[in-house]
């Protein structure tokens, strides 16, 4: 019985020795698992923050280029509307300056007629009055005629 306790002790004991043994982990195999990690984050960190700094800079670059792009069509389109206003400019002071030739134009025209037809009032009151005097004139004969007859 001795023998077999003993037997069954060491099997025990064995047991316990490979269990402890299979599930053990040492402080230095711990702490190289542990370093290793830490390794590998600051690995991947700094694989991460590469990248983040590379899309940053695409990033940039592209609204850079676009805002680039942006200023350039504005100012493409300001010197167009810049073109546009002065030929609307000029053709304004075209058309006033045509206007006011028209304007005149027609005003001396006016002045030359009025003063024409003036004349002709002038010319037409004189006939008139030659020959309201005529008539005037032979009446007074008739008359004078016609009294000395009596």
């Amino acid at each position: 019985m001795r023998r077999y306790s003993r037997e069954e002790s060491a099997k025990q004991a064995t047991s316990v020795r490979e269990l402890v043994s299979r599930d053990f982990v040492g402080k230095s195999s711990y702490q190289e698992d542990v370093a290793g990690i830490n390794q590998k984050i600051e690995a991947v960190k700094t694989t991460a923050n590469k990248e983040i700094a590379t899309q940053i800079a695409n990033y940039r670059q592209s609204v850079d280029g676009k805002f680039t792009d942006i200023s350039s069509q504005v100012t493409t389109y300001k010197q167009v509307a810049d073109g546009q206003i002065a030929n609307l400019s000029k053709q304004v002071t075209t058309n006033k300056n045509s206007a006011d030739q028209q304007f005149n134009n027609i005003s001396g025209q006016v002045s030359a007629n009025k003063a024409s037809a003036d004349n002709q009032i002038a010319n037409l009151s004189n006939q008139l009055a030659k020959r309201l005097k005529s008539q005037i004139s032979r009446e007074s004969e008739r008359q004078a005629s016609s009294m000395s007859e009596f």
